[in-house]
């Protein structure tokens, strides 16, 4: 189910380290195409988006480092 943040909440907890990406920045962040992307959104392997607007799905760049981290741990050996 998808996150409904208000806007101002937001823009209070936006930092420059840490960007609210798009679909397209958030696929290339993780080195897959966009279809995969959010096919590994869906499959849970990577974090909900928070939407801006009801059409504008976004990820902070830390929860994708974090989720792409976490599945790297995991499959080490």
């Amino acid at each position: 189910m998808p996150v409904m943040i208000p806007a101002q909440e937001i823009l209070t907890a936006y930092r420059a380290s840490d960007p609210l990406l798009s679909a397209s920045d958030a696929a290339a962040e993780c080195g897959i195409g966009k279809s995969s992307f959010w096919a590994a959104v869906a499959a849970g392997y990577l974090p909900q988006p928070v939407y801006v607007t009801s059409k504008t799905p976004r990820w902070r760049a830390s929860e994708l480092r974090a989720a792409i981290e976490g599945r790297r741990a995991r499959r080490a050996p």
